[in-house]
């Protein structure tokens, strides 16, 4: 009896030993939790090597902030809809650089007020240009030689740039397309980081209008 009872404890013991050792496959929770202990103490050197990555600054350079260039990309997406159910098949549209850049406009008619060209455009090209009356405030300013589509282009591709602030933007609201917008360049938390920029300024349709 002695030798059973022996036997079957032997037994209870090998097995436990057995279970013990089957479990090491799979490290204990508490073995898992004291390994992320020991990671924890190297987090400096993690977070290092993401600052060293870019990954760690991402967004401290992005004035507009990463939510708010988001819903303003979907916002000129949906502005792109309203423009390709409105748009008219043919207009003339004048657009200027409010900024570095100075042009001189020339005077034309009996009055001599200033003129600067607008151009026809036609579906999406270019097909003429013909002089017409320019307000004194933006007579000087450049002309940029752009169709609706090319606003909304550069528009679109400075909503995409972390390193551009767009601000003091309006869409035209009986066609959608970007009437004004004004851009700056350059990370505003790091020093030297905005030099005088020729593409710093406004952007503004000057004229729009539907054409024959």
């Amino acid at each position: 009896m002695f030798v059973l009872v022996a036997a079957m404890a032997l037994l209870v013991c090998l097995g436990g030993i057995a279970q013990g050792q089957a479990d090491t496959a799979r490290p204990h929770p508490a073995a898992v939790i004291r390994l992320r202990s020991a990671d924890s103490g190297r987090a400096l050197d993690i977070e290092a090597v993401d600052v060293l990555n870019g990954t760690g600054t991402a967004g401290l350079g992005d004035r507009l902030g990463a939510a708010q260039r988001r819903r303003m990309l979907e916002t000129l997406e949906a502005q792109r809809r309203v423009w390709a159910e409105r748009r008219p098949r043919a207009y003339v549209i004048r657009t200027v650089h409010v900024g570095h850049c100075i042009a001189i406009a020339r005077r034309a008619g009996a009055a001599g007020e200033l003129s600067r060209d607008q151009l026809v455009v036609r579906d999406t090209a270019v097909v003429g240009r013909r002089p017409a009356p320019i307000a004194a405030l933006y007579a000087q300013q450049c002309h940029l030689a752009w169709s609706i589509e090319d606003a909304f282009e550069d528009l679109a591709r400075a909503l995409a740039d972390t390193t551009a602030y767009v601000h003091r933007l309006e869409y035209d609201a009986a066609y959608g397309f970007p009437r004004a917008y004004w851009l700056e360049w350059g990370d505003p938390y790091v020093a030297n980081s905005r030099p005088r920029n020729a593409r710093d300024g406004g952007v503004l349709v000057e004229s729009f209008a539907p054409a024959p």
